[in-house]
């Protein structure tokens, strides 16, 4: 028997199905023309005799009598080879998920569209967090981001065969898109933007090499390495893009856009942490300000909550103090910055996109031109322009830019009754993603935050009172270093102990970042 054959005769085996017979005559019809479509069309079938075959399929009507839900539970499961994944086994639930993603979802709005969808994961990965916290830079980079985020979807389960198909799907999108890419670099930035992309690829084949041995925890980690490489890319396109911050506020110490990494050497161990100076420009501005006076160095640890957070950087040691600018003799303050979130790092609009691209890119998986021409329209809709003021001086109600979920917040602290009272004192919230998810945190808006731990959140972790910030230095790094190490997921909290092992987790301690451009400090960089 023939391939053809074999399909079709599966296909015939799907219709006498009493699932396929129940659904609606134009609902049935739309999958066996989706079939033909990705499945016979080109083995050249014919699409008159394919008709034939399977006309009385979609034409007859459901029948009156259908099955109570308990006996469909019941059922013994029927497995079809499909020919998505070349001549993978699936199993008829398997079906029923990719029929789900090829409905038509074009006609519907975001708010019928959210009925649809579950809840959304709580947000483990300061990358993650970072990546979508960034200003737009163009629909290019977008569509190799997003392809690259469905890689890491079938990893979870072994899909190794579509694994390999994405993983070609993200070189392809690469080759295609890097003229036009490197044409909106800005000249200063080139260098550092061609060298983006030869890592992006150097570890896009490692991760070929990763889902090749089916090595899953492998993969996984390699698949979150390839993101730091296009954050790189990301940041390069970046290099001119400067924050707005009013009048009133551009005398104190800014980041003019960009990440910085700063190491904390302590009593417990090393740690480092990524600072945001698009989101965050006077906040991170202090913070790195004080790191480069050596403010910090020698400081105690002054607040330390099991499973929740510690804090830092009173000279007082009492929790009251902050920084007394030596030029005017005053205590300097900061206000209140925290930027609305851009649509894609809210929780729910997040959904309703990856929803959106994932029903786009599975529906024209075979016609490059149509697809690209439907992400470049999400982009449009969704993502380009997408890029909200900071209301300094104000808490927010809505979702933040930076928001509480990875372990390791880095936010200031301040009084509570005023909003603009934060100097030199930091926290940094390691509470977990489970019990304060993403989108649900109540101190979401509520307080100022400006980074995460990239490295050493176990040493943040075992920090008690009186523990001393021994010195917090700038990074300068030439290359990536990523660590993997070992841990119960998530963090610190025994209730998940038992029902999950230790997990793979990788680390981030130093990435190749140009030197931060810092504005009104002593010792501007």
């Amino acid at each position: 028997m023939s391939a053809v054959e074999q399909k079709i005769n599966e296909l015939e085996q799907l219709t006498q199905t009493a699932e396929f017979q129940a659904l609606p005559p134009e609902e049935r019809r739309r999958i066996l023309d989706e079939y033909y479509r990705r499945e016979l069309a080109p083995a050249s079938v014919d699409r008159a005799s394919f008709d034939k075959i399977f006309a009385a399929a979609w034409q007859a009507p459901p029948p009156v009598k259908v099955a109570s839900e308990r006996k469909q539970l019941n059922l013994t499961p029927v497995w079809l080879t499909l020919g998505l994944i070349g001549g993978t086994a699936v199993a008829l639930a398997g079906l029923v998920f990719w029929t789900n993603n090829l409905q038509d979802i074009s006609t519907q709005d975001d708010a019928t569209l959210i009925k649809s969808l579950r809840g959304g994961d709580p947000v483990r990965e300061d990358e993650v967090a970072l990546r979508r916290s960034l200003p737009d830079t163009g629909p290019e980079v977008w569509e190799i981001e997003k392809a690259l985020e469905r890689v890491a979807e079938p990893l979870k389960d072994g899909g190794w065969l579509e694994a390999k198909e994405r993983t070609a799907r993200v070189v392809d999108l690469l080759n295609r898109y890097e003229p036009q890419i490197l044409a909106r670099v800005p000249a200063g930035a080139r260098n550092r933007a061609v060298q983006a992309i030869a890592q992006v690829r150097a570890n896009i084949r490692a991760l070929e090499d990763k889902i090749q041995a089916k090595d899953i925890t492998g993969s996984t980690l390699q698949a979150r390495r390839t993101f730091w490489y296009l954050d790189l890319l990301e940041l390069a396109l970046l290099d001119e893009f400067r924050p707005e911050v009013p009048a009133e506020y551009r005398n104190l110490p800014r980041l003019e856009g960009g990440w910085a990494m700063v190491r904390f050497t302590t009593d417990r161990g090393p740690f480092v942490a990524l600072v945001d100076g698009f989101n965050a420009p006077v906040t991170a501005g202090n913070f790195l300000d004080l790191v480069q006076r050596g403010f910090y160095n020698g400081l105690k640890i002054t607040r330390a909550e099991r499973f929740n957070l510690v804090q830092t950087g009173d000279p007082s040691g009492k929790g009251t103090g902050g920084f007394t600018d030596p030029a005017t003799g005053k205590l300097r303050t900061i206000p209140m910055e925290v930027r609305p979130a851009r649509k894609e790092a809210e929780i729910t609009a997040s959904q309703v996109i990856q929803r959106r691209v994932d029903y786009v890119q599975d529906r024209f998986e075979l016609d490059p031109i149509k697809l690209r021409e439907e992400m470049g329209n999400l982009h449009k809709r969704y993502i380009a322009d997408d890029w909200k003021a900071v209301p300094y001086g104000k808490t927010i109600q809505s979702y933040p830019a930076l928001y509480y979920g990875p372990p390791g917040v880095f936010s200031m602290a301040r009084y509570e009754k005023d909003p603009n009272s934060a100097s030199s004192q930091f926290f940094i919230s390691f509470s977990d993603p489970e019990l304060n998810p993403t989108g649900k945190n109540l101190s979401d808006g509520k307080y100022a935050n400006f980074g995460y731990i990239t490295q050493g959140i176990r040493t943040v972790r075992q920090l008690k009172v009186g523990d001393t910030i021994q010195k917090a230095e700038i990074l300068n790094c030439k290359e990536a270093a990523f660590n993997e190490y070992r841990e119960l997921p998530p963090a610190g909290s025994s209730m998940y102990a038992t029902r999950e092992g230790p997990a793979t987790n990788l680390e981030t301690s130093c990435l190749p970042l140009p030197p931060p451009r810092l504005s009104n400090s002593p010792k501007d960089l």
